[in-house]
């Protein structure tokens, strides 16, 4: 099958296109149709994000099935690029679930003596950082996590 005649179908069409293309789990498609529907902009619903992050966690096994039109500009891996874009998804889902602690974590960063938070040096302290916080907090790892890249970009840590 081919994918060239896209443009000919209505938003509904193209986002069940997507959706059934997930299911098959060809990556190489699923990027094609994607970067489409983006052109288009017709919205992300949770069913598109669920279908992605099944072929996302393929990781690139299944081979491709469906012809593609070939895009000679410089571009990632399919699979790589399935990935970066459910990354994405789950770090900005991340950070605004952070967003409502943020006040609570500065007020607890003022308490901390100087020195014991020093997130920048390295990816192991970061995670120490986050525990505390979580723990303190009382919030999932993950969101700790946004709070401490939060708490980094406004120059609090």
């Amino acid at each position: 099958m081919r994918l060239d005649g896209i443009t000919d179908l209505s938003d509904t069409d193209v986002v069940q296109l997507l959706i059934d293309i997930c299911d098959i789990r060809d990556a190489r498609a699923v990027v094609y149709v994607y970067d489409k529907m983006r052109a288009r902009r017709i919205p992300l619903s949770e069913q598109i994000k669920q279908a992605m992050r099944r072929v996302e966690a393929d990781r690139g096994r299944t081979p491709f099935t469906l012809s593609v039109p070939a895009n000679l500009a410089p571009h990632l891996q399919p699979s790589r690029r399935i990935h970066k874009t459910c990354k994405g998804w789950r770090i900005a889902a991340r950070n605004s679930d952070a967003s409502s602690h943020v006040l609570r974590a500065q007020e607890w960063v003022s308490t901390q003596p100087a020195g014991s938070l020093d997130v920048r040096s390295s990816a192991a302290a970061r995670m120490h950082v986050a525990k505390r916080l979580a723990r303190e907090l009382h919030v999932p790892l993950e969101t700790a996590r946004g709070i401490v890249t939060s708490l980094k970009r406004t120059g609090v840590l």
